[in-house]
Protein backbone atom coordinates (compact mmCIF):
# COMPACT_ATOMS: atom_id res chain seq x y z
CA UNK A 1 0.00 0.00 0.00
CA UNK A 2 2.95 1.80 -0.53
CA UNK A 3 2.15 5.61 -1.88
CA UNK A 4 -1.21 5.62 0.59
CA UNK A 5 -2.20 8.81 3.10
CA UNK A 6 -1.23 6.59 6.38
CA UNK A 7 2.37 5.87 7.23
CA UNK A 8 4.68 3.37 5.62
CA UNK A 9 5.28 1.71 9.10
CA UNK A 10 2.95 0.00 11.76
CA UNK A 11 2.97 1.12 15.41
CA UNK A 12 3.78 -1.25 18.16
CA UNK A 13 0.30 -3.63 18.58
CA UNK A 14 -1.21 -2.09 15.88
CA UNK A 15 -3.04 -4.46 13.30
CA UNK A 16 -3.84 -4.45 9.66
CA UNK A 17 -6.38 -6.46 8.22
CA UNK A 18 -7.28 -7.14 4.74
CA UNK A 19 -9.05 -9.12 1.83
CA UNK A 20 -7.80 -9.34 -1.39
CA UNK A 21 -9.79 -10.88 -4.29
CA UNK A 22 -8.37 -12.46 -8.05
CA UNK A 23 -9.99 -13.20 -10.80
CA UNK A 24 -9.08 -14.74 -14.13
CA UNK A 25 -10.08 -17.05 -16.85
CA UNK A 26 -6.94 -18.62 -18.75
CA UNK A 27 -8.01 -19.83 -22.29
CA UNK A 28 -4.92 -18.95 -24.60
CA UNK A 29 -2.43 -22.62 -25.12
CA UNK A 30 0.82 -21.70 -25.33
CA UNK A 31 3.73 -23.81 -25.93
CA UNK A 32 6.94 -21.08 -25.31
CA UNK A 33 6.39 -17.89 -26.03
CA UNK A 34 3.88 -18.54 -29.02
CA UNK A 35 0.48 -20.01 -29.26
CA UNK A 36 -0.05 -23.59 -29.78
CA UNK A 37 -1.30 -23.33 -33.60
CA UNK A 38 -2.64 -26.38 -33.78
CA UNK A 39 -4.65 -26.65 -30.54
CA UNK A 40 -5.98 -22.99 -30.95
CA UNK A 41 -6.90 -24.46 -35.02
CA UNK A 42 -9.23 -27.06 -33.42
CA UNK A 43 -10.46 -25.25 -30.12
CA UNK A 44 -9.34 -27.57 -27.83
CA UNK A 45 -7.43 -25.62 -25.57
CA UNK A 46 -7.86 -25.68 -22.04
CA UNK A 47 -10.05 -23.45 -20.48
CA UNK A 48 -9.33 -22.30 -16.67
CA UNK A 49 -10.89 -19.88 -14.38
CA UNK A 50 -10.35 -18.90 -10.80
CA UNK A 51 -11.69 -16.69 -8.19
CA UNK A 52 -9.15 -16.27 -4.90
CA UNK A 53 -10.11 -14.45 -1.87
CA UNK A 54 -7.09 -13.77 0.50
CA UNK A 55 -7.88 -12.96 4.06
CA UNK A 56 -4.59 -11.22 5.76
CA UNK A 57 -4.01 -10.29 9.30
CA UNK A 58 -0.77 -7.97 9.81
CA UNK A 59 0.08 -7.48 14.05
CA UNK A 60 3.26 -4.83 14.73
CA UNK A 61 5.65 -6.41 17.52
CA UNK A 62 7.29 -2.90 17.38
CA UNK A 63 7.76 -0.29 14.43
CA UNK A 64 10.40 -2.69 12.76
CA UNK A 65 9.00 -6.35 12.86
CA UNK A 66 5.47 -7.49 12.13
CA UNK A 67 3.85 -10.91 11.51
CA UNK A 68 1.93 -11.59 8.40
CA UNK A 69 -1.10 -14.44 8.33
CA UNK A 70 -2.48 -15.49 5.52
CA UNK A 71 -5.35 -17.61 4.63
CA UNK A 72 -6.97 -18.27 0.96
CA UNK A 73 -9.52 -19.68 -0.06
CA UNK A 74 -10.56 -20.70 -3.31
CA UNK A 75 -14.54 -19.00 -4.15
CA UNK A 76 -14.58 -20.82 -7.26
CA UNK A 77 -12.62 -22.92 -9.55
CA UNK A 78 -12.63 -24.48 -12.87
CA UNK A 79 -10.84 -26.63 -15.60
CA UNK A 80 -12.51 -27.10 -18.94
CA UNK A 81 -11.26 -29.70 -21.74
CA UNK A 82 -12.38 -30.47 -24.95
CA UNK A 83 -11.93 -34.29 -25.78
CA UNK A 84 -10.69 -36.07 -27.42
CA UNK A 85 -8.16 -33.37 -27.65
CA UNK A 86 -7.23 -34.20 -31.16
CA UNK A 87 -10.41 -33.44 -32.77
CA UNK A 88 -12.34 -30.37 -33.44
CA UNK A 89 -15.58 -30.40 -32.04
CA UNK A 90 -15.29 -32.13 -28.97
CA UNK A 91 -17.50 -31.89 -26.19
CA UNK A 92 -16.47 -30.12 -23.54
CA UNK A 93 -15.64 -31.27 -19.49
CA UNK A 94 -15.36 -29.09 -17.02
CA UNK A 95 -13.85 -29.98 -13.39
CA UNK A 96 -14.53 -27.75 -10.42
CA UNK A 97 -13.79 -26.79 -6.96
CA UNK A 98 -13.38 -24.41 -4.19
CA UNK A 99 -12.11 -24.68 -1.15
CA UNK A 100 -9.59 -23.65 1.50
CA UNK A 101 -6.29 -23.24 0.69
CA UNK A 102 -2.54 -23.54 1.99
CA UNK A 103 -2.38 -21.15 4.90
CA UNK A 104 1.30 -19.21 5.28
CA UNK A 105 3.17 -16.93 8.30
CA UNK A 106 5.44 -14.50 7.73
CA UNK A 107 7.82 -12.58 9.76
CA UNK A 108 9.11 -9.43 8.45
CA UNK A 109 11.94 -6.90 9.49
CA UNK A 110 12.60 -3.82 8.41
CA UNK A 111 16.43 -3.09 8.17
CA UNK A 112 16.85 0.83 8.46
CA UNK A 113 15.51 2.45 11.62
CA UNK A 114 11.85 3.39 10.77
CA UNK A 115 11.94 6.47 13.41
CA UNK A 116 15.02 7.69 11.20
CA UNK A 117 13.76 6.79 7.44
CA UNK A 118 10.77 7.69 6.37
CA UNK A 119 10.90 8.03 2.88
CA UNK A 120 13.08 4.91 2.09
CA UNK A 121 13.57 1.65 4.03
CA UNK A 122 13.86 -2.25 2.70
CA UNK A 123 12.44 -5.19 4.69
CA UNK A 124 13.05 -8.80 4.73
CA UNK A 125 10.72 -11.68 5.84
CA UNK A 126 10.87 -15.31 6.64
CA UNK A 127 7.93 -17.50 7.11
CA UNK A 128 6.04 -20.72 6.13
CA UNK A 129 3.16 -22.27 4.35
CA UNK A 130 1.60 -24.81 5.56
CA UNK A 131 -0.35 -27.71 3.40
CA UNK A 132 -3.89 -27.02 5.04
CA UNK A 133 -5.22 -26.73 1.22
CA UNK A 134 -6.45 -30.13 -0.15
CA UNK A 135 -3.65 -31.13 -2.89
CA UNK A 136 -6.29 -33.83 -4.03
CA UNK A 137 -9.42 -32.82 -4.41
CA UNK A 138 -11.48 -34.46 -7.27
CA UNK A 139 -14.60 -34.22 -9.87
CA UNK A 140 -16.29 -36.68 -11.65
CA UNK A 141 -14.62 -36.34 -14.87
CA UNK A 142 -13.63 -38.82 -18.34
CA UNK A 143 -10.73 -40.00 -19.87
CA UNK A 144 -8.55 -39.03 -22.99
CA UNK A 145 -11.04 -40.08 -24.89
CA UNK A 146 -14.42 -38.48 -23.43
CA UNK A 147 -15.31 -41.68 -22.15
CA UNK A 148 -15.59 -43.48 -18.92
CA UNK A 149 -16.27 -40.57 -16.45
CA UNK A 150 -15.52 -41.29 -12.94
CA UNK A 151 -13.88 -39.25 -9.95
CA UNK A 152 -10.42 -38.17 -10.67
CA UNK A 153 -8.54 -35.77 -9.43
CA UNK A 154 -8.18 -32.09 -10.91
CA UNK A 155 -5.62 -29.80 -12.94
CA UNK A 156 -3.31 -28.97 -10.62
CA UNK A 157 -3.95 -25.66 -11.75
CA UNK A 158 -7.03 -25.28 -9.34
CA UNK A 159 -6.14 -27.60 -6.82
CA UNK A 160 -6.52 -25.89 -3.11
CA UNK A 161 -3.21 -27.27 -2.40
CA UNK A 162 0.02 -28.30 -3.35
CA UNK A 163 0.35 -30.86 -0.88
CA UNK A 164 3.42 -29.82 0.75
CA UNK A 165 5.69 -27.46 3.30
CA UNK A 166 7.07 -24.11 2.49
CA UNK A 167 9.83 -22.29 3.19
CA UNK A 168 8.67 -18.21 2.35
CA UNK A 169 11.29 -15.70 1.37
CA UNK A 170 10.09 -12.02 1.33
CA UNK A 171 12.01 -8.50 0.36
CA UNK A 172 9.68 -5.13 0.31
CA UNK A 173 11.48 -1.77 -0.13
CA UNK A 174 10.13 1.96 -1.39
CA UNK A 175 11.70 5.43 -1.62
CA UNK A 176 10.20 8.59 -1.87
CA UNK A 177 11.06 10.29 -5.28
CA UNK A 178 9.70 13.75 -5.40
CA UNK A 179 5.67 13.58 -4.59
CA UNK A 180 5.70 9.79 -5.72
CA UNK A 181 6.78 6.52 -4.25
CA UNK A 182 8.62 3.87 -6.25
CA UNK A 183 7.78 0.28 -4.83
CA UNK A 184 9.60 -3.37 -4.71
CA UNK A 185 8.13 -6.17 -3.73
CA UNK A 186 9.30 -10.09 -4.51
CA UNK A 187 8.24 -13.22 -3.02
CA UNK A 188 10.11 -16.99 -3.48
CA UNK A 189 8.25 -20.10 -2.31
CA UNK A 190 10.43 -22.79 -1.88
CA UNK A 191 8.81 -26.76 -1.32
CA UNK A 192 11.13 -28.98 -0.39
CA UNK A 193 8.98 -32.19 -1.25
CA UNK A 194 9.04 -33.37 -4.61
CA UNK A 195 6.10 -34.80 -5.40
CA UNK A 196 2.68 -35.33 -3.69
CA UNK A 197 0.25 -38.54 -4.09
CA UNK A 198 -1.91 -36.65 -6.57
CA UNK A 199 -2.65 -38.35 -10.29
CA UNK A 200 -0.92 -36.15 -12.81
CA UNK A 201 -3.03 -35.06 -15.76
CA UNK A 202 -1.03 -37.70 -18.21
CA UNK A 203 -2.06 -40.26 -15.77
CA UNK A 204 -5.47 -39.24 -14.95
CA UNK A 205 -6.47 -38.75 -18.86
CA UNK A 206 -5.06 -41.86 -19.71
CA UNK A 207 -6.73 -44.17 -21.10
CA UNK A 208 -5.03 -47.21 -20.44
CA UNK A 209 -4.49 -46.23 -16.65
CA UNK A 210 -1.83 -44.54 -15.07
CA UNK A 211 0.56 -46.94 -15.06
CA UNK A 212 0.45 -46.33 -18.92
CA UNK A 213 2.80 -42.98 -17.77
CA UNK A 214 6.05 -43.27 -16.75
CA UNK A 215 6.72 -43.23 -13.15
CA UNK A 216 8.77 -39.85 -12.98
CA UNK A 217 5.33 -37.86 -14.47
CA UNK A 218 2.86 -40.06 -12.95
CA UNK A 219 2.24 -37.55 -10.06
CA UNK A 220 2.43 -34.31 -9.69
CA UNK A 221 4.98 -31.83 -8.49
CA UNK A 222 5.38 -29.52 -5.44
CA UNK A 223 6.64 -26.71 -7.03
CA UNK A 224 8.35 -23.67 -6.26
CA UNK A 225 6.73 -20.43 -6.98
CA UNK A 226 7.68 -16.71 -7.11
CA UNK A 227 6.16 -13.34 -8.03
CA UNK A 228 7.59 -9.72 -7.98
CA UNK A 229 6.37 -6.08 -8.76
CA UNK A 230 8.39 -3.28 -9.30
CA UNK A 231 5.55 0.00 -9.80
CA UNK A 232 5.13 3.40 -9.36
CA UNK A 233 2.70 5.56 -6.97
CA UNK A 234 1.73 9.15 -7.46
CA UNK A 235 -1.15 11.27 -5.47
CA UNK A 236 -3.83 12.70 -8.17
CA UNK A 237 -3.64 16.59 -7.93
CA UNK A 238 -6.99 17.76 -6.47
CA UNK A 239 -8.11 14.39 -5.37
CA UNK A 240 -7.36 13.94 -1.56
CA UNK A 241 -6.14 9.60 -0.90
CA UNK A 242 -6.18 8.70 -4.56
CA UNK A 243 -3.37 7.48 -6.09
CA UNK A 244 -2.30 6.16 -9.32
CA UNK A 245 -0.26 2.91 -9.51
CA UNK A 246 1.79 1.67 -12.67
CA UNK A 247 3.80 -1.77 -11.91
CA UNK A 248 5.36 -4.55 -13.62
CA UNK A 249 4.45 -7.93 -12.48
CA UNK A 250 6.64 -11.08 -12.89
CA UNK A 251 4.99 -14.60 -12.07
CA UNK A 252 6.12 -17.77 -12.88
CA UNK A 253 7.27 -21.47 -11.95
CA UNK A 254 10.99 -22.31 -11.95
CA UNK A 255 12.00 -25.84 -13.90
CA UNK A 256 14.25 -27.08 -10.53
CA UNK A 257 13.59 -26.26 -7.74
CA UNK A 258 15.70 -24.44 -5.17
CA UNK A 259 15.42 -27.22 -1.95
CA UNK A 260 15.24 -30.49 -2.53
CA UNK A 261 14.41 -32.94 -5.52
CA UNK A 262 12.56 -31.69 -8.55
CA UNK A 263 9.85 -34.75 -9.34
CA UNK A 264 6.68 -35.36 -10.85
CA UNK A 265 4.76 -33.29 -13.17
CA UNK A 266 4.56 -29.74 -13.48
CA UNK A 267 4.59 -26.90 -16.00
CA UNK A 268 7.29 -24.49 -15.21
CA UNK A 269 7.35 -20.93 -16.94
CA UNK A 270 6.79 -17.22 -16.02
CA UNK A 271 4.38 -14.11 -17.43
CA UNK A 272 5.29 -10.66 -17.32
CA UNK A 273 1.91 -8.03 -17.08
CA UNK A 274 1.97 -4.46 -17.32
CA UNK A 275 -0.27 -3.68 -13.74
CA UNK A 276 -1.99 -0.60 -14.01
CA UNK A 277 -4.49 0.52 -10.77
CA UNK A 278 -6.01 2.97 -8.63
CA UNK A 279 -5.39 3.22 -4.61
CA UNK A 280 -7.67 5.58 -2.39
CA UNK A 281 -7.15 5.56 1.43
CA UNK A 282 -9.85 7.35 3.89
CA UNK A 283 -8.66 7.11 7.32
CA UNK A 284 -7.57 4.29 8.51
CA UNK A 285 -8.78 2.36 5.65
CA UNK A 286 -7.51 1.62 2.07
CA UNK A 287 -8.84 0.31 -1.28
CA UNK A 288 -6.91 -0.40 -4.16
CA UNK A 289 -7.73 -2.51 -7.66
CA UNK A 290 -5.29 -3.42 -10.40
CA UNK A 291 -5.64 -4.98 -13.94
CA UNK A 292 -2.29 -6.75 -14.70
CA UNK A 293 -2.25 -7.14 -18.30
CA UNK A 294 0.04 -9.99 -19.93
CA UNK A 295 2.62 -9.10 -22.32
CA UNK A 296 4.81 -11.65 -22.26
CA UNK A 297 4.41 -15.74 -22.13
CA UNK A 298 6.65 -18.65 -21.45
CA UNK A 299 6.08 -22.18 -20.99
CA UNK A 300 9.17 -23.95 -20.89
CA UNK A 301 9.97 -27.59 -21.25
CA UNK A 302 10.18 -29.84 -18.34
CA UNK A 303 11.68 -32.68 -20.29
CA UNK A 304 14.50 -30.93 -23.02
CA UNK A 305 13.60 -31.97 -26.50
CA UNK A 306 9.58 -32.27 -25.00
CA UNK A 307 7.60 -29.03 -25.80
CA UNK A 308 5.29 -28.44 -22.62
CA UNK A 309 2.37 -26.55 -23.00
CA UNK A 310 -0.38 -24.32 -20.80
CA UNK A 311 -2.67 -21.49 -21.29
CA UNK A 312 -2.60 -17.99 -19.76
CA UNK A 313 -4.75 -15.16 -18.72
CA UNK A 314 -4.99 -12.55 -21.34
CA UNK A 315 -5.50 -10.37 -17.95
CA UNK A 316 -6.92 -10.17 -14.11
CA UNK A 317 -8.30 -8.63 -12.08
CA UNK A 318 -7.02 -7.96 -8.23
CA UNK A 319 -9.15 -6.18 -5.40
CA UNK A 320 -8.00 -5.33 -1.81
CA UNK A 321 -9.05 -3.82 1.33
CA UNK A 322 -7.08 -3.43 4.29
CA UNK A 323 -8.17 -1.42 7.40
CA UNK A 324 -5.79 -0.60 10.51
CA UNK A 325 -6.59 -0.17 14.25
CA UNK A 326 -5.01 -0.43 17.56
CA UNK A 327 -1.41 0.51 18.09
CA UNK A 328 1.04 2.84 20.47
CA UNK A 329 0.22 6.03 18.19
CA UNK A 330 -2.58 4.88 15.81
CA UNK A 331 0.24 4.75 12.91
CA UNK A 332 -1.40 7.51 10.62
CA UNK A 333 1.70 9.95 10.08
CA UNK A 334 1.89 10.10 6.18
CA UNK A 335 4.65 8.71 4.51
CA UNK A 336 6.45 12.21 3.92
CA UNK A 337 7.14 13.20 7.40
CA UNK A 338 10.86 12.77 8.53
CA UNK A 339 11.78 12.92 12.05
CA UNK A 340 12.40 16.21 13.76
Amino acid sequence: MFGANLGPYLERGEWQVGSTFRTFRADEQYQGTRLSQPVTDLGTQVISKLQTLDLTGTYALNRQLNLTLNVPYITYGSSSRALPANMAGSPRFVQSVEGLGDISLVARRWLLDCDEHMQHNISLGFGFKAPTGNSNAMDRFPNGRGENPQLRPLDPSIQPGDGGWGIIFDVQAFRQVGTGTVFFSGVYLANPRGQNNTLSPPAFLNPNGPSAVPAFQRFNTVPDQYVARLGWSHPVPDVRGLNVILAGRLEGVPTEDFIGKTEGFRRPGYSIAVEPGLLYSTGRTVFSITFPVVTQRNIRAQIPGVPRDSTFADYSIIASVTHRFGGKRGGTRPAMETKK
